[in-house]
This record gives C-alpha cells, structure tokens and sequence, in this order.
C-alpha cells in the first residue's frame, strides 16, 4: 500500500473517530464507518484505474 493512501486512510479514520465522539451515537458511527469504507474503496478503485490508463 502506498504512503499516500495510508495517509489517506489513517486521516479518514480520524475524522470518523472525532466526529462518532463528538455525535455520541453508535448508529452514526457505523453509518459514518460504513461511508468512510465505500469512499476509500472508491478511491482504491480510481488509483488502480488510473494506474492501468497510465501503464497500458
């Protein structure tokens, strides 16, 4: 995994983290968790599509 995506990742979950403390509420915080997980698929999906159209 590259250090960007890694950083990527790691500031993610540290605004879910902050922001299901400060809403307080499980269900947030799962949907929240939920969200942040597709966006980062999403962005995976994009990287390696990009990586593709550049290499091939």
């Amino acid at each position: 995994m590259s250090r960007w995506l890694r950083q990527v990742i790691e500031r993610k979950k540290a605004g879910a983290d902050s922001k299901a403390f400060f809403g307080g509420m499980k269900k947030k915080q799962e949907a929240l968790m939920h969200y942040t997980i597709h966006e980062l698929e999403n962005e995976v999906l994009y990287l390696k599509e990009r990586k593709t159209k550049i290499g091939g």
